[in-house]
């Protein structure tokens, strides 16, 4: 959500999940100075259909990525 700048919907073995809810934001950001090994990432854990999920916004590649599964 280009709005919000957080996710309203993912993608995971073929199906589409909406996002019910946001429970928790936060920022990684490592290595800055090395350019080969830098990571910068907007990350959220929502909930979807009852379960729990990491889905993160890669700042460099400009992609969202589903980073984890809790159980």
């Amino acid at each position: 959500d280009a709005s919000r700048g957080v996710p309203r919907s993912f993608r995971m073995d073929g199906r589409r999940y909406m996002v019910d809810a946001v429970l928790q934001t936060w920022a990684v950001e490592r290595a800055w100075w090395d350019l080969r090994k830098r990571l910068s990432r907007r990350c959220f854990r929502v909930l979807s259909r009852g379960g729990l999920y990491d889905l993160a916004y890669d700042r460099i590649a400009g992609c969202w990525l589903l980073v984890g599964i809790v159980d």
